[in-house]
């Protein structure tokens, strides 16, 4: 159980960042439109940095790992849930079905230019994630 909550929580964080990412692009976006000097360019780098946490807290949730078949299928179970529900929101609010203004004013065009693909990355890790525990899990049935 432990396992499964710290998987949880390590997803629940990556996604987090995607949404700090959108705030972030909305804030230099609005920043650029207002004053663009020669010193913008020094903050090309954030976005980067970002979506490099995001990958470092999905990266520590694929790596929890279960030491019985009970736990390896909770995972695998929260894993996939997990990459389904992030493929949908993502799907969702690009195709507007789901309003994000509630989040300081991210738009649905910011959040598919900038965090559109590594949430779709993320979906598509936890989904691969989820099929390589049951294939783990597959194994205690022999």
């Amino acid at each position: 159980m432990k396992r499964t909550i710290a998987f949880m929580i390590f997803a629940a964080l990556s996604f987090l960042e995607l949404i700090i990412l959108s705030l972030l692009m909305k804030y230099v976006e609005n920043w650029t439109i207002n004053n663009f000097t020669i010193s913008m360019i020094r903050s090309f780098w954030l976005p980067y940095i970002v979506t490099a946490i995001a990958g470092v807290f999905a990266a520590c949730a694929v790596f929890v790992g279960g030491r019985n078949r009970k736990e390896i299928v909770s995972l695998a179970i929260a894993s996939l849930v997990v990459g389904i529900l992030i493929a949908a929101f993502t799907i969702l609010v690009i195709k507007m079905r789901i309003r994000i203004s509630i989040i300081d004013g991210v738009t649905a065009v910011i959040w598919s230019d900038y965090c559109a693909r590594p949430s779709m990355a993320l979906a598509g890790v936890f989904i691969a994630n989820g099929i390589r525990h049951f294939i783990g899990a597959k194994k205690y049935n022999e």
